[in-house]
């Protein structure tokens, strides 16, 4: 277990870099941002609660954490860098608050068990590659604040079979919801 301290305000970038046997790790009220690669490759990493005071999650922050089964994201974050969650082949349910005005290209890809992801009121574009290859995604529904849904956004979600779509939406890029089979 690693508690940062309450007095740090940014993790660089590859702080904890495939630390392996890094399993908990607590983040307090006054951190203002996680950098590039910064828990990447953290395989026993089993949970993560981000901060409200935190605005930006770094490009790959948490990619392949493939252990990570919960991620909560606090209102108050506003950017989720590329990458940033991409192979967290554990993580099960997602709630992206309405504070996010920004989610990286390929931010949530290849999580392989999720399985539902709440979006609240807020965010307006759905990225290029977001939750591509989430292949254990079963329904979606998008706020009416979305207006955009980028290319191969919900590409290969096989198991999707459930897709609601607001009256919002004026851009749905190219194959956002291809190999959507079920």
């Amino acid at each position: 277990v690693i508690t940062i301290p309450s007095t740090l305000t940014s993790i660089g970038n590859n702080a904890f870099e495939n630390c392996s046997i890094l399993e908990n790790i607590t983040l307090y009220e006054g951190l203002g941002s996680i950098g590039e690669f910064a828990f990447s490759g953290c395989s026993n990493l089993e949970g993560i609660t981000i901060p409200s005071t935190v605005t930006s999650i770094g490009n790959n922050a948490f990619e392949n954490c493939s252990d990570i089964e919960s991620v909560n994201i606090l209102e108050g974050v506003t950017s989720i860098g590329e990458y940033a969650f991409s192979g967290c082949t554990s993580l099960k349910n997602l709630k992206i608050p309405s504070t996010i005005e920004n989610i990286g290209e390929y931010a949530f890809s290849g999580c392989t068990n999720l399985e539902s992801i709440e979006i609240l009121e807020g965010i307006t574009s759905i990225g290029n590659h977001t939750f591509r290859d989430c292949v254990g995604l079963t329904s979606i529904q998008l706020p009416n604040s979305v207006t955009k849904i980028g290319m191969h956004a919900f590409r290969d979600c096989s198991s999707l079979g459930s897709i609601v779509l607001p009256s919002s939406i004026t851009s749905i890029g190219r194959f956002a919801f291809c190999d959507c089979s079920s």
